[in-house]
């Protein structure tokens, strides 16, 4: 009867361990991707001038759609190296501007602070002449005016 107990505890403790595991996200700075909009402030907003280190994609946390890749960049200024959140690698993959480890950039965006850390949600990025447009003057991201256009 201890053992039966036991081992139903076991399973019980290994489950309730993989929940927490599964919920936990992945992405910049463990921000949900659903949150960026919450999260973005135009009182904020600031320009960053600066060298590409490196573009990621990583996947979303827990509630978003996992298939969907989320790009990200970090970008060393004169004062800091930060994390920008970009957006959904689809519609990043829509504009002219490709953008790689050592462009020299100007990052638009929203500075906030998530577990301790600074990161920047861009509005934009400008690289030479060409821009890569994330947000309008609101904040609002084009990505979900395309959800909501039916796009």
């Amino acid at each position: 009867m201890k053992r039966r107990y036991v081992v139903w505890l076991s399973v019980l403790l290994s489950l309730a361990l993989v929940d927490y595991a599964l919920a936990q996200p992945l992405g910049v700075g463990a921000v949900r991707v659903e949150d960026y909009d919450r999260l973005f402030n135009l009182q904020t907003v600031e320009n960053l001038k600066g060298e590409v280190l490196s573009v990621d994609t990583f996947s979303p946390g827990k509630g978003a759609h996992l298939t969907t890749g989320h790009v990200s960049l970090r970008l060393k200024t004169d004062k800091e190296t930060i994390e920008v959140y970009l957006g959904p690698q689809p519609y990043i993959d829509r504009q002219n501007i490709r953008l790689a480890a050592q462009d020299q950039v100007v990052v638009k965006g929203s500075r906030i602070t998530r577990e301790g850390k600074p990161l920047i949600i861009a509005m934009g990025v400008r690289k030479g002449d060409q821009v890569l447009r994330l947000r309008d003057s609101q904040g609002k991201s084009g990505w979900s005016r395309d959800k909501g256009s039916g796009k």
